[in-house]
């Protein structure tokens, strides 16, 4: 897959646990309220419309969906979040706490993976990373 990715493209996208099973589908992509970057997606589960927080730097995007680092039960067990609502910063470090990272590791491993997440319409000068 391109190193760059559209956010928009991700919506609907199969997320695959660290197995190969199916999690559930991308619902939303979160940017960050001070620089505009990519920070988060949902997960839709599927159970009851319950969308789960990850943290988009540890998704590995390919050809067939996103897979994460960890167990379905894993991203299915994940602390409740509004998604209506700002995830702000309590809720946010929270959740980097639940899955062992903090904002710098996921940026990091995304950028390991040489993964650039787009805006839609963006020219090569709006690149966000």
């Amino acid at each position: 897959m391109s190193p760059d990715i559209r956010i928009d493209s991700l919506i609907g996208r199969p997320v695959h646990d660290d197995a190969g099973e199916k999690v559930g589908k991308i619902g939303q992509v979160y940017l960050d309220n001070d620089s505009g970057a990519p920070t988060w997606v949902t997960v839709k589960t599927g159970l009851f419309g319950k969308q789960a927080f990850v943290p988009i730097g540890l998704l590995d995007p390919a050809d067939d969906g996103v897979t994460v680092p960890f167990s379905a039960a894993v991203v299915k067990d994940s602390p409740d979040v509004d998604v209506a609502k700002d995830l702000g910063r309590v809720r946010e470090e929270a959740l980097y706490r639940y899955y062992g990272v903090n904002r710098e590791q996921a940026e990091q491993r995304a950028a390991e993976h040489g993964h650039r997440y787009i805006r839609p319409g963006a020219d090569d000068g709006d690149t966000l990373r």
